[in-house]
């Protein structure tokens, strides 16, 4: 029998099979490993992710479209129903149920005429208005969710009506899906970050867009930094290399998955640190902050929050990770650890076309950080001008998104302190 041949034999078809389900039909793939994980967010944040990488794009849950599971939709992913954390996988069965039987849910309304109300109590109607799952029938995520109360009521006495036998002699019968609509409120949208932070609760993480988008691009050039560079500082920094004589960084992103804990065993028994995911527009990277470094920054530490870490590189596990020496909210980083901006130009881009609209940028953000020039001569070396301090700037978002649009991203970098 040889029971270690047999199953490494067994296990090497799986994977093969599994290899080539995942090179010639990844959507497929990609879905059905969403639908055996639905119940577990972690998972689920996880085989998202990949998919997007893969360059598959994942479609927003909708009560017209979705299904209870993760279905293929024109090469796309659409998200499952009974992934919505609050929902429950009865509730959307019920719902995929009704729709199959009288068409598209016209508005709220329609959805509460014919979703039974046994199953699809007041939150399972917030999770679908915060999951953006109503957007289809015309309704904001906002609209919706400030009418469920309502709408509620009114199914629910219509319903009594109908169980009593009141064939509501004087009111206009149900319509069918597809009918005519309720007039949509004029209620304005949440804002972005309001409609991430209620879509979180509803998913279990950001799926539609992510908080770090809107100052993710500040975020990175103040840093210098980001996860998707972190393998080549690992690859060019080696494996033996003392902690102590590791090269310090700077990383931006948002803080996830936030674990304080207490220190059981050792000299430092007793006393708290953390770990932490943090996230930017690359990736993640596992983070964590000993027991002295927590005490001065855990103040700083909060799930969501928009932070830089100076970090040095983990190397005790397979994977890249950071030990934390400190966290740092924009202000504090800014105005402690960047001394000056500093812009770079090609000698013969040294002209006034060039150089009268970075004046006029400079000019609109008057502040206390200085400004060098670093020209690149024909000759090959770089010569370094001290701008006068009265075009010193503040280094504001808007600054240096207007500067990144005028010379590029490449010629923007900093001076640190």
């Amino acid at each position: 029998y040889g029971f270690n041949k047999s199953h490494s034999a067994a296990y090497a078809v799986l994977t093969y099979r599994t290899a080539w389900l995942k090179a010639n039909y990844p959507t497929e793939f990609m879905c059905a490993l969403l639908t055996c994980d639905m119940g577990l967010t972690d998972k689920v944040k996880e085989f998202i992710d990949e998919s997007k990488r893969m360059g598959i794009e994942i479609l927003l849950p909708d009560v017209n479209a979705s299904q209870t599971r993760f279905s293929v939709e024109d090469g796309k992913i659409r998200y499952g129903l009974g992934a919505l954390k609050g929902l429950g996988e009865k509730a959307a069965d019920a719902l995929v149920d009704a729709r199959r039987k009288e068409g598209l849910f016209a508005d709220i309304s329609d959805l509460a005429r014919r979703w039974p109300m046994h199953v699809a109590n007041k939150t399972a109607y917030e999770v679908l208005a915060k999951a953006g799952a109503l957007c289809s029938t015309g309704w904001t995520r906002r609209a919706a969710f400030e009418a469920i109360e309502g709408t509620l009521r009114e199914a629910a006495s219509m319903q009594k009506d109908l169980a009593r036998g009141q064939g509501l002699l004087f009111a206009a019968p149900p319509r069918a899906g597809g009918n005519a609509r309720s007039t949509v409120p004029e209620v304005e949208e949440w804002p972005d970050n309001i409609r991430l932070t209620l879509e979180k609760e509803a998913v279990g993480f950001f799926l539609s867009g992510h908080p770090f988008e809107r100052r993710g691009r500040f975020f990175s050039l103040l840093a210098g930094t980001d996860t998707h560079s972190l393998a080549k500082l690992a690859q060019n920094e080696g494996d033996d290399v003392p902690r102590a004589e590791r090269q310090e960084f700077v990383l931006a992103g948002m803080v996830s998955a936030l674990r304080p804990m207490m220190i059981k065993n050792g000299r430092n028994a007793g006393q708290r640190m953390a770990r932490f995911r943090l996230e930017d527009l690359h990736g993640s990277v596992a983070c964590t902050v000993f027991s002295k470094q927590y005490a001065e920054c855990q103040h700083r530490l909060e799930n969501d929050a928009l932070v830089f870490v100076r970090a040095r590189l983990d190397r005790s596990g397979e994977e890249v990770a950071l030990l934390v020496d400190d966290v740092l909210d924009a202000d504090s980083y800014v105005r402690g650890h960047v001394d000056a901006l500093v812009l770079s130009f090609e000698e013969d881009r040294h002209d006034e076309s060039v150089l009268d609209p970075v004046k006029t940028a400079l000019s609109n953000h008057r502040g206390a950080h200085r400004v060098l020039f670093h020209v690149a001569a024909k000759d090959g070396r770089t010569y370094r001008l001290f701008i006068d301090s009265e075009w010193s700037v503040d280094l504001s978002q808007e600054l240096l998104e207007d500067l990144t649009d005028k010379l590029g991203r490449e010629a923007l970098s900093f001076t640190r302190r």
